[in-house]
């Protein structure tokens, strides 16, 4: 001690250390991707917009706080870092969590007759495709017909056509409209041929008896 001071204090210096913090990634139901970092550090994701992407459908991106953004980058400039509780048996407990939920676009499908267009439907990306025109209704007496699908396959009737192609696709929209919209196809229907529809059955048209008797 000098002049009544001491030269050497005895120091304690306290140094903080942060807990890893975690952050969950969640798509239709499933985390995708789990990240950890210190206390208060940036919170990355592998994962980015145009992989979290899906045709068909938009999407909104959930924070732990129930607030919602159009993208996962909007999200993560609204919280950017990870934050600061305290751990429960080395475990974060209350992860953030970023949920992205998706929501489907309305698709188009048209019912076109002879060149005109018949019906037009609209529903949900991926869902069930029904029209309220049935076979019944495009039933013709002495015509048959046949239904070009958006698959471009030919089907005997409509119903057929729509048990192939069962439900709406999931395109993208183009300024909020489906610019390529899934067409039922039925060409002019064709003249039944009796005598040509029983040869093809091997079967001989019934000859009619005659009335004289020997």
């Amino acid at each position: 001690m000098i002049d009544g001071k001491d030269e050497t204090p005895q120091n304690f210096s306290l140094a903080y250390k942060p807990f890893q913090q975690t952050a969950n990634l969640i798509v239709e139901g499933k985390i995708v991707e789990t990240v950890t970092g210190d206390s208060d550090s940036k919170i990355d994701f592998k994962a980015t917009d145009k992989e979290l992407h899906k045709s068909g459908y938009t999407y909104r991106v959930m924070i732990s706080n129930g607030d919602e953004y159009n993208s996962l980058a909007e999200a993560l400039e609204a919280v950017s870092i990870y934050d600061h509780n305290d751990l429960i048996d080395d475990k974060d407990v209350t992860p953030q969590n970023f949920t992205v939920n998706y929501t489907p676009v309305k698709q188009t499908a048209n019912l076109m007759v002879g060149g005109k267009l018949l019906e037009t439907v609209t529903g949900d990306s991926d869902a069930k495709l029904t029209f309220k025109t049935t076979d019944t209704d495009l039933y013709r007496s002495g015509y048959t017909y046949k239904v070009t699908a958006s698959n471009g396959q030919v089907y005997q009737s409509l119903a057929e056509a729509l048990k192939a192609i069962a439900t709406y696709d999931h395109n993208d929209l183009t300024n909020g409209k489906d610019m390529s919209p899934q067409n039922f196809t039925i060409l002019k229907p064709r003249p039944r041929h009796p005598l040509k529809d029983l040869k093809a059955m091997n079967l001989a048209p019934l000859e009619k008896k005659s009335s004289n008797t020997a």
